[in-house]
């Protein structure tokens, strides 16, 4: 990754896991990363960002990144579900879940 200099990468900032009860997956449980995986890889993602809602795994998390890792996919987990709120063109806010934005 970027051994030329620029490069356009696509990226989903807003994942979640099957450990998140928000989230519904109905293939078999053991396909669960391959299966996570090579949807991330079919739709161009190159990074993505799991935002579970109050439930992180840390188990899941290392064996999606490690999958991930191998199809050149960068998987990350911020500390907390992150509200990014634009509040002119040239300022970005981050703050916390549950904080106003």
């Amino acid at each position: 990754m970027f051994e030329s200099g620029l490069e356009f990468l696509r990226a989903d900032f807003h994942l979640h896991t099957q450990k998140d009860k928000e989230f519904s997956y109905s293939g078999e449980p053991n396909d669960f990363v391959k299966s996570y995986i090579s949807a991330l890889k079919q739709a161009n993602i190159s990074v993505g960002v799991i935002t579970n809602h109050n439930k992180f795994d840390k188990d899941e998390y290392k064996a999606l990144k490690r999958a991930a890792s191998k199809e050149k996919i960068f998987i990350l987990r911020p500390p907390g579900h992150l509200c990014i709120c634009m509040k002119t063109a040239s300022k970005v806010q981050i703050s916390k879940m549950y904080q106003s934005c």
